[in-house]
């Protein structure tokens, strides 16, 4: 279960943008890092949380939108996880086609070793 991390800068980004955006990430994370071929590595968008936040006046050096991924490692992820961080970056640039064009915007996916659980 990815969790993404989405941060936009206090003033930056709209309500409705933004809204718009947490709702989409989704489908389009699920579209990148799901692997058929690995039933472990299969993606549904339902899987994928997103936990939106609000940056404060204490913020430094942040882009107007934050878009960072917490993975977990497959072999089928890692050998092209560039191309599969760049298929996210297309799709939010297809996204923001719809609004303002002078909002920075960076995702960092990061693949690693992790455990979900619930309770």
């Amino acid at each position: 279960m990815p969790l993404v991390l989405l941060h936009r800068k206090a003033g930056r980004v709209n309500d409705d943008m933004f809204a718009k955006l947490s709702a989409a990430l989704p489908e389009m994370i699920a579209n990148a890092l799901h692997v058929p071929e690995n039933p472990k590595a299969h993606l549904p968008a339902e899987w994928v949380e997103v936990r939106a936040s609000i940056g404060s006046e204490f913020d430094v050096n942040t882009k107007d939108v934050g878009i960072f991924i917490l993975a977990n490692d497959y072999p089928e992820r890692r050998e092209n996880h560039v191309y599969r961080n760049n298929q996210i970056i297309e799709s939010v640039r297809g996204f923001m086609r719809d609004y303002d064009r002078n909002i920075t915007i960076y995702v960092w996916s990061w693949l690693g070793d992790g455990s979900y659980g619930e309770v």
